[in-house]
């Protein structure tokens, strides 16, 4: 939703891996970005950030400033 809205993005790529020990999401687009630290205190991230800490995961935003977003959520699971 938030690429949508907000990136100005003409490209997104999503990635699922997925290790006998881990699962690792990553969504990163080439929109505008943003400054994490004026960012950090939003709604949305700390909800992100949240919920991925309430099933146990890692969770990275990787942005700056007019070179896109990256979000990576790692999980570790046993098979």
């Amino acid at each position: 939703n938030n690429i949508l809205k907000y990136a100005e993005a003409k490209e997104v790529n999503t990635e699922l891996m997925s290790t006998e020990n881990e699962i690792e999401l990553t969504i990163s687009d080439n929109g505008k970005g943003f400054d994490i630290i004026q960012i950090s205190d939003g709604l949305g991230i700390n909800s992100m950030k949240r919920r991925a800490e309430d099933i146990g995961a890692d969770f990275q935003i990787i942005t700056e400033q007019d070179h896109g977003t990256t979000i990576k959520l790692s999980l570790k699971h046993k098979i």
